[in-house]
């Protein structure tokens, strides 16, 4: 980032007070999106937080994965999505297609980026926590069933492995995770550069 010196301790304490019954400071995280625009703050992906993380994104989806994730997080997190706390997946695939991150040269770009997001969020459904070394397998044996609280089957899944990605590209967005919790949205500094924590976290409809 740059021009972020002068901001730099005084943006991390761009804080809303939370309801709770023991309040907690959240990152107000839609002003502090516009305060670094507004100071002229340009945000390059650099890599995931940790080697278990990218290790596990590159089994999934290729080397150029993160990168890819990482566009998808731009256009929730620095375009303002976060502000509202949702964003489904189908808007940021169309960002990423437009952007073309990691700069495909094919006629069908859509298709290539689909495929690496649809795979990404199956593997999750099945079993990929990035904070986990991950062997690469689907934990789910034989079918599951995905259903609310109240009983509503949304949908099943037993060998139509296709179809159920497609399910998940529909139904699964980026959700903004509280900020006290996971430190997402903090401005951080190492070897003279600064940084901001996006955090990857996804929920149904």
């Amino acid at each position: 980032m740059n021009h972020v010196n002068s901001l730099y301790n005084i943006k991390n304490k761009i804080n809303k007070e939370t309801g709770l019954r023991e309040p907690k400071h959240e990152v107000a995280t839609g002003e502090r999106i516009r305060t670094l625009k507004s100071a002229g703050c340009a945000l390059n992906f650099i890599s995931p937080c940790t080697e278990i993380a990218k290790r596990n994104l590159i089994l999934s989806g290729g080397k150029e994965l993160p990168e890819i994730v990482g566009e998808a997080l731009k256009y929730f997190y620095w375009e303002g999505n976060a502000t509202v706390g949702f964003a489904p997946f189908g808007q940021a695939i169309d960002y990423v297609i437009n952007s073309n991150p990691v700069n495909y040269s094919f006629d069908d770009v859509e298709s290539i980026y689909k495929k690496k997001f649809s795979d990404l969020l199956y593997n999750m459904f099945t079993g990929m926590k990035l904070g986990r070394s991950w062997n690469g397998l689907s934990s789910v044996n034989g079918g599951y069933i995905v259903m609310k609280d109240d009983g509503d089957v949304l949908a099943y899944h037993s060998c139509i492995a296709d179809e159920f990605k497609e399910f998940l590209l529909t139904r699964l967005g980026f959700e903004a995770p509280s900020t006290s919790r996971h430190e997402y949205m903090k401005i951080f500094k190492e070897n003279g550069k600064y940084y901001i924590k996006f955090n990857l976290q996804v929920r149904f409809v």
